[in-house]
């Protein structure tokens, strides 16, 4: 309606051309609604990419420290909040490798003076009864065994000694057990057998 004249205005269309552009503006609204949804996929899932790759690659550096390996370190990268996840795993993975490696050497030094506090035990009595045997033998007069019996102690106590060494030859361990095994069989004598 027109407020100066006040006449109303009427626009005739045919119904089949009223149809027609309502069916043109569904489909425009259809395909416009399909390729909302399309870029919004696509954006949800390089979204969820984005997170879950890094998230991946880190679970797959969690399975080596699992293995042992604390020499590993990620590269610092992505959106912050990855990266400071990165950050804290690097810190970890040092932190951890350190405290390792801080209780092996403990624990190694720990059987070294467990090894070293047995064999103070040991020894004394072990060298107390070898040196009775001998005592006993020269009073036999067995100068053939007090021989062998000092030989194989001072055979012992060279390897045993191995001259402020921690670590012996297999050779020389075979030798060491040789000799105590030959002053157990000049002590206990037919009671005593080896091979």
């Amino acid at each position: 309606s027109d407020p100066l004249t006040g006449w109303h205005i009427i626009n005739l269309v045919e119904q089949s051309e009223l149809l027609q552009s309502i069916w043109l503006i569904s489909i425009v609204i259809v395909i416009t609604i399909f390729a909302i949804l399309v870029i919004y996929t696509n954006i949800s899932v390089s979204t969820a990419e984005a997170i879950t790759a890094p998230l991946n690659e880190m679970l797959t550096y969690y399975s080596e420290v699992e293995k042992g390996r604390f020499d590993l370190s990620i590269p610092v990268e992505g959106v912050e909040e990855i990266a400071q996840l990165r950050r804290g795993f690097n810190n970890m993975v040092s932190k951890l490798g350190d405290l390792v490696e801080e209780v092996y050497h403990e624990q190694r030094q720990l059987r070294k003076a467990e090894y070293e506090v047995l064999q103070m035990q040991i020894n004394p009595h072990f060298l107390y009864n070898t040196l009775d045997s001998i005592i006993w033998l020269a009073l036999e007069k067995d100068n053939d065994q007090v021989i062998r019996l000092t030989k194989a102690l001072i055979q012992l106590y060279r390897t045993g000694l191995s001259r402020g060494k921690d670590t012996i030859t297999v050779d020389e361990e075979v030798k060491h057990a040789q000799s105590y095994l030959e002053i157990q069989k000049i002590r206990y004598g037919d009671t005593f057998d080896y091979h």
